[in-house]
């Protein structure tokens, strides 16, 4: 039996159509990063909070650092969909621009920020969580009796300010 060459072209578009839609699919709903997931999860355990509008475009990037972990932020929406006016919520809050981050002492900060810089002020580190991590497993590994007695539990270098 002779496979015609129509169906074998016809069998690789399909195959070449199926591999985009693949790739537009992943490529959509993209992965969470996990130091930034954490990281927004920390500022609001921290009690930061983010004031901002639908139509700010410093708002619309501050939102994009933190990609699809900004769920995580306490965020206030300070106008309605399709209004530029500022709600009540953010005049009690006494919002003078977007986006304006509010901290657990009461200090704040407008305009958009670096995700070093917000970390900083709430005490939150990006990537802390693996650090802390490689050493408790460190630590079980020492305490289970699964090092060399002869060598120490390890070595660990710890720089910034936590």
């Amino acid at each position: 039996m002779k496979i015609s060459s129509s169906v074998i072209l016809y069998g690789a578009a399909i195959l070449v159509v199926i591999g985009v839609v693949v790739f537009a699919v992943t490529k959509q709903t993209g992965s969470v990063d996990p130091k930034v997931d954490a990281f927004a999860q920390c500022l609001t355990d921290k009690g930061a909070k983010m004031y901002g509008t639908w139509w700010c475009p410093h708002c619309k990037t501050q939102k994009e650092l933190f990609g699809k972990s900004f769920p995580k932020i306490n965020y206030t929406e300070c106008s309605d969909p399709g209004s530029n006016e500022m709600n009540q919520v953010c005049k009690d809050a006494k919002i003078e621009g977007y986006p304006t981050w509010v901290f657990k002492d009461g200090t704040r900060v407008s305009g958009q920020q670096k995700l070093e810089d917000l970390g900083k002020k709430a005490e939150c580190v990006i990537g802390q969580d693996e650090a802390i991590q490689k050493v408790v497993k460190s630590i079980q590994r020492n305490r289970a009796g699964l090092k060399d007695p002869n060598k120490p539990i390890g070595t660990f270098i710890f720089l910034g300010p936590t």
